[in-house]
């Protein structure tokens, strides 16, 4: 989206790991910064992609989980549920939904599970994360004030 909007900007990184120079994004003052809609196609297009990638991945991924017919479970295991996405990949695929005691996850399940967590991740309104971009875009710096109550009712949700 920067090369269609002729912004020049830096190659993404993921958060844990910094670039070792620059930023990712465009520069301050760039025609992002100055036309919302810009702002708003450039931020979202990471997201839009992350999750056109991973959909078909997971489910793929679902339908090649096989079953664990012999479950081994130690005392004190904690057995956490899938997220709803999940759910209804394993709905549409195989008709019937399954735990993580009851499969065996196919490696490409699991990297297409991970990769919409980070996505989601990436789409929180905070500082240089996508939504945070996203939200600014839209609210200038009203941004600020509205992000932390949208984190504190997501906390709540969780």
């Amino acid at each position: 989206m920067c090369r269609r909007y002729g912004i020049d900007a830096s190659p993404p990184y993921f958060i844990p790991f910094p670039p070792s120079s620059g930023r990712s994004g465009p520069s301050s003052g760039s025609a992002a910064d100055r036309h919302e809609e810009t702002a708003l196609d450039i931020r979202r297009s990471g997201a839009d992609r992350g999750f056109v990638v991973a959909i078909p991945l997971l489910l793929w991924g679902v339908a090649h989980s096989r079953p664990n017919l012999n479950p081994v479970l130690e005392e004190g295991t904690i057995l956490f549920r899938y997220p709803l996405a999940v759910t209804w990949a394993q709905l549409l695929t195989i008709g019937r939904t399954f735990t993580s005691e009851q499969a065996v996850e196919h490696p490409v399940f699991v990297a297409a599970w991970f990769g919409l967590f980070v996505t989601a991740l990436n789409l929180l309104p905070i500082g240089q994360l996508d939504g945070g971009h996203a939200l600014y875009a839209v609210l200038g710096r009203f941004q600020r004030k509205v992000a932390w109550p949208i984190l504190a009712a997501l906390a709540l949700l969780a």
